[in-house]
């Protein structure tokens, strides 16, 4: 298990809040059947299936690790105020304001008129992480 987590799984999450987001279902799957083969290989000797082998080997779906991965790379480089990406986001509400929207959401919606841009990375953080 050791190699796979040190060897292979870095290399299926490589700059994985980049390109999570368009990945196909086809591709996630693609993605995901590794790590179901590693699992099945490194616990051969019990028949159980891949979720049964998560949960033996602790550890999350990729799926999983990337929206955490996600996460966690928009809290350090995006949230934080010293960070680089920090300029990318909208103004910030006051609470007050937050409090009387319906909309409770800390940051003002953007605008766009492409769907190409309501599906990146930023929109999708700023609407599922904050």
């Amino acid at each position: 298990m050791h190699f796979y987590t040190a060897i292979v799984r870095p290399v299926l999450e490589y700059a994985c809040p980049v390109w999570h987001l368009v990945l196909t279902a086809g591709q996630c799957n693609a993605i995901e059947k590794i790590q179901k083969r590693a699992i099945h290989v490194i616990y051969s000797e019990s028949d159980n299936d891949y979720g049964t082998g998560l949960i033996v080997a602790s550890m999350d779906s990729l799926k999983n690790r990337r929206e955490i991965l996600m996460a966690i790379f928009l809290t350090k480089q995006v949230l934080a105020t010293d960070a680089l990406l920090h300029s990318l986001l909208p103004e910030r509400r006051d609470n007050d304001t937050i409090r009387s929207l319906n909309n409770s959401q800390p940051f003002s919606s953007f605008r766009a008129r492409k769907d190409k841009f309501h599906k990146s990375f930023l929109l999708y953080c700023l609407k599922n992480f904050t």
